[in-house]
């Protein structure tokens, strides 16, 4: 998971992520920590925010490995 290294690098704060996907802070910093997932829509909204794919922000094992049955 690199959604933090991808934050710092491009000078974004947990605040501004949590504008654009419509969430509040703790929300991102459990995104950020790997302790929970993001939406179809949020994902959908960061990668654009974020200017990458989602796999840049998480692994396919990351993804299937969280995911609900």
């Amino acid at each position: 998971m690199k959604l933090k290294q991808i934050l710092t690098e491009q000078g974004i704060t947990y605040k501004q992520l949590a504008k654009v996907l419509e969430i509040d802070k703790p929300h991102v910093c459990r995104l950020a920590n790997g302790k929970c997932l993001p939406t179809v829509e949020q994902a959908r909204r960061m990668c654009e925010f974020l200017g990458c794919k989602l796999l840049d922000i998480y692994s396919a094992n990351e993804l299937l490995y969280k995911m609900p049955l």
